[in-house]
């Protein structure tokens, strides 16, 4: 029998009151000179802190992942200081191998024939969204130009050319905070296998356009630059080595556990690694590629459900790590340096998604709750966008690293309200065990959309 939300939050504040009252002494081990002892204390803060404030929000009816991200804000260098900017770049392989993990799980959720079904749906989203997202975000960013240090001193022309970028990187979604909120929630219907296809979807495809966007670009904020296609051939060959480096681990995923059927999580975690390394030293884009092997275990191989079962087994210190990990990056000056700007582009983005959402829907005659709720689903973003954010402002000199710092303050708007937009979707689409009567079978997994035959 669940515990009534009033105890549960007495419970969870009862344990951070425990928590701080550790932090005196906790302070005093992360100053000692032993780095590695910092380092796993602060890993466990991350952990246990996240556990304990997700509990909290829960009770308050917040997803989860906000829980992640308050605790990883509140311990890291810009809050408490328990989490230091050293120890966050030692601990951030372990988060990139949980985003690994992430990606693997999202591409094992998708069904090809789902996503064969839902063609129509899928490709009018992603088409609404690619044609007027882009366009109100730049037209935005132009407007408040007098308001943004970086564009103040360039001409109308420049300025176009950075709010085309702007645009492109508007697009993105966050597929890590999606699948979060799925994994917690365990929604089945429309709305959740619209959502989830439509985001994998829309950030592989946002890689691509920001490529052609750059070079673009470039004519523009720096004539100098060369011009041949040289950048798109190596897009293109990036594209195509992620797709056959996926398929390769998606296959010797399903062989170890079809054939040896030993040791499954571990060697899971293993693969991920190598595959983060193999991406790192060949240039391959790390979501496409545990996109794609996911995708080949669950569609090539009966072994989907079993990955799904695996990882979901060590799934939640995963989510836990990578999101607090994530929170405790957040610069909290920036943020309230910028949060003006901030807050009129994160509504302007957030409109024209709406916007964009109900008009894919009404194209492709989508059901109700995916016209009413799709939006609302589509707002999380993160890692994608800093890390084209960081690109621009190392590729554009003239737009300098405030480009990014603006970015970094929309992306943490949406990391602490599309997650409970997402789920205040979910329970009124009546997709999850919150919804009431409307709920279809109570506990579904989004794997059990795929049908049954898949499951071997």
């Amino acid at each position: 029998m669940k515990a009534p939300r009033g105890t549960g939050m007495l419970r969870g504040l009862l344990l951070l009151a425990i928590l701080a009252a550790l932090l005196v002494v906790v302070r005093r081990v992360t100053l000692s000179p032993d780095q590695s002892a910092a380092t796993l204390i602060a890993l466990g803060l991350l952990i246990f802190g996240g556990y304990l404030t997700a509990m909290v929000g829960e009770a308050a009816g917040f997803p989860h992942v906000t829980g992640y991200l308050v605790a990883g804000l509140v311990l890291g260098p810009h809050a408490l200081k328990l989490v230091s900017t050293p120890i966050i770049a030692q601990l951030r392989p372990t988060s990139s191998v949980a985003l690994g993990l992430i990606a693997l799980t999202a591409g094992a959720e998708l069904d090809f024939g789902i996503l064969r079904s839902g063609f129509r749906s899928i490709a009018s989203a992603v088409a609404a969204r690619f044609a007027i997202v882009p366009l109100v975000t730049g037209l935005a960013l132009i407007a408040l130009a007098p308001y943004v240090p970086f564009l103040r001193a360039l001409t109308l022309r420049e300025q176009a050319a950075a709010a085309l970028l702007w645009g492109v990187i508007s697009l993105s979604c966050s597929a890590s905070t999606t699948l979060s909120v799925i994994s917690e929630l365990r929604p089945t219907g429309p709305l959740t296998r619209h959502v989830l296809s439509v985001v994998i979807a829309v950030n592989l495809l946002t890689l691509v356009v920001f490529s052609v966007a750059q070079r673009s670009a470039l004519t523009v904020l720096d004539p100098s630059a060369s011009q041949d296609l040289g950048a798109l051939r190596e897009v293109a060959s990036t594209f195509v080595g992620s797709i056959a480096c996926g398929t390769s681990l998606g296959l010797i995923i399903a062989a170890w556990f079809k054939l040896v059927n030993r040791q499954l999580l571990l060697f899971v975690l293993a693969v991920t690694f190598a595959g983060m390394s193999l991406s790192t030293y060949f240039h391959f884009e790390q979501l496409l590629l545990f996109v794609t092997a996911g995708f080949v275990v669950a569609n090539a191989t009966q072994q989907g459900a079993m990955l799904l079962d695996i990882v979901g087994s060590g799934g939640q210190i995963v989510f836990v790590l990578f999101f607090a990990l994530a929170g405790a990056e957040v610069d909290l000056s920036l943020v309230a340096r910028l949060w003006p700007l901030a807050l009129t582009l994160w509504l302007v983005r957030g409109g024209a998604t709406v916007l964009t959402s109900r008009l894919g829907a009404r194209l492709a005659r989508d059901p109700a709750v995916v016209r009413n709720y799709g939006g609302l689903s589509l707002l999380p973003q993160a890692g994608t966008t800093i890390t084209l954010a960081g690109a621009v402002s190392e590729t554009f000199p003239a737009l300098g690293q405030g480009f990014a710092s603006l970015a970094i303050a929309v992306v943490v708007l949406n990391e602490l309200f599309g997650p409970l937009l997402f789920k205040w979707a979910l329970d009124r689409s009546g997709e999850t065990a919150a919804s009431g009567p409307r709920q279809k079978p109570p506990r579904e997994t989004v794997a059990t959309l795929r049908p049954a035959v898949a499951r071997g």
